[in-house]
């Protein structure tokens, strides 16, 4: 509503004539914040998660899909970057053009065969959700057979480039619909059912947590934590999860057991310190404020009623002429 009055070029209703939010608001707002229950985050997903994806793979369809989930992982990709959304979204979902692969200094076709081999893979995020536009962000390949950005990737476009009528355009998530013989995208609706079935048949006892717990930007709190536990620094968990600001604490969960991993042994490697003493003040010193001959501390002789010689002025006794 204050929204439509500024457009309208009328005063905000909310604010009081100094311009600041109305006292009686803010008192309605923070009881209402005092009555509202405990923010409930989304669990993060642990590396042995996505394995369980892949390990349950049982169909082409079905290895796409573990791939496409491992390699948004690493991007701390949110869900509208690589499934399709419901409603508008100001973050667009990434293409074929904005996947590219480098051996060495040497890029690679998507049509390469050597593309599994790449030495890095980079993806460049148009559009995103804090109104940065082109943001490229690069992985470097791994040994892991599955776990790795560029292993994950390079199926995923070569996946891409064996559906038919497919362009530079083509989203990652599209996939061939074998029943009705169409290209279809995958939604996140799907993913998050999918999610939440993996995390069923692991179970709590593996993972803390039950599968109504995981949503949507559990993938994004996997990237951070993963980061996080294995001692990556902030700057990089910043720039690599494309986090402008410390938003991205929001996404380390210290529930997780390991978030506090070596935090004790660290504690008590230093047995003993010595804290430096207050300074304190010399009473002599007539700087000191309580010190009668402290012309500025208020505490010095009354000089009312006294004689007015040079002996009762408190201050340097200075020759006026020479």
């Amino acid at each position: 509503m204050s929204q439509k009055f500024k457009a309208s070029g009328r005063p905000d209703p909310r604010c009081d004539p100094d311009g600041n939010i109305s006292i009686l608001i803010s008192r309605q707002t923070r009881g209402m914040k005092n009555l509202d229950p405990g923010v409930k985050h989304e669990k993060a997903l642990p590396i042995s998660f996505y394995r369980k994806i892949h390990s349950s793979a049982v169909t082409e369809f079905d290895r796409g899909v573990a791939h496409l989930c491992s390699g948004a992982l690493f991007f701390a990709m949110r869900s509208c970057e690589y499934t399709k959304v419901n409603g508008t979204r100001r973050t667009q979902t990434i293409t074929l053009s904005d996947i590219r692969f480098f051996l060495g200094n040497e890029e690679l076709s998507h049509y390469d065969p050597r593309l599994h081999l790449a030495t890095t893979i980079s993806i460049t995020f148009r559009y995103q959700k804090r109104d940065q536009r082109d943001d490229t962000i690069t992985h470097h390949r791994n040994l892991d057979p599955l776990m790795c950005p560029v292993k994950s990737w390079a199926f995923t476009v070569r996946r891409l480039i064996k559906l038919p009528g497919h362009t530079t355009a083509s989203t990652g998530d599209t996939f061939y619909n074998s029943s009705t013989g169409e290209l279809a995208r995958l939604t996140a609706t799907s993913i998050l059912q999918l999610f939440r079935a993996t995390a069923e048949s692991m179970g709590f006892a593996s993972l803390g947590f039950l599968p109504d717990e995981i949503g949507t930007h559990s993938n994004r709190a996997a990237c951070a934590m993963c980061m996080y536990l294995n001692g990556v620094p902030v700057y990089t968990i910043m720039i690599v999860g494309r986090w402008s600001s410390d938003a991205f604490l929001l996404y380390i969960r210290k529930q997780v057991q390991s978030f506090t991993r070596g935090v004790s042994t660290s504690m008590i490697q230093t047995q003993s310190f010595f804290t430096i003493p207050d300074e304190v003040a010399n009473p002599d010193d007539p700087r000191t404020r309580g010190n009668p001959n402290n012309a500025a501390s208020g505490a010095q002789r009354p000089q009312i009623g006294t004689t007015n010689n040079r002996f009762n002025v408190i201050g340097p006794q200075l020759h006026i002429f020479h």
